[in-house]
């Protein structure tokens, strides 16, 4: 709210409490992993890719209109989002993904885009556009 109103625009927002199950993209998934497996080594690799975690996230509202994945990497202690959580090991917390999301960009972009036209039209979309999924909630919500 202080950001919207910082810039002189206003907002409403309204907390629905909801998310969709978070649906990741195979063929994303598997540049991602190959680009990980070439710098960390298979051995370092923990694919929790079809594991439902409990948890939540708003990735899975993005990924019911987009193609999506939701990688993690090490370099910290302590659960996420809580006191406890420390980064300890600032290489394999920002570097390394950080390479990886470069390596799998230019694996999309690279011969025309070829991959990146693949992961589209291999892709269902839950809703086809942002705003059949904002009118999905409106009529669920109110």
């Amino acid at each position: 709210q202080l950001g919207a109103e910082a810039v002189g625009a206003k907002i409403i927002i309204k907390d629905t409490g909801a998310y969709l199950p978070l649906k990741q993209d195979n063929l994303l998934l598997d540049i991602y992993g190959k680009n990980a497996i070439s710098l960390v080594g298979r051995e370092n690799i923990l694919d929790n890719s079809g594991v439902h975690r409990g948890s939540s996230t708003d990735a899975g509202d993005i990924s019911s209109i987009m193609p999506v994945i939701h990688p993690n990497f090490s370099g910290s202690i302590g659960a996420a989002h809580t006191n406890e959580f420390k980064i300890i090991d600032d290489y394999r917390a920002y570097v390394l993904p950080s390479k990886v999301a470069a390596l799998s960009a230019i694996d999309l972009l690279c011969n025309g885009a070829q991959n990146a036209l693949k992961v589209s039209s291999n892709y269902s979309p839950l809703f086809k556009n942002k705003e059949e999924y904002t009118n999905y909630f409106r009529r669920l919500f109110g």
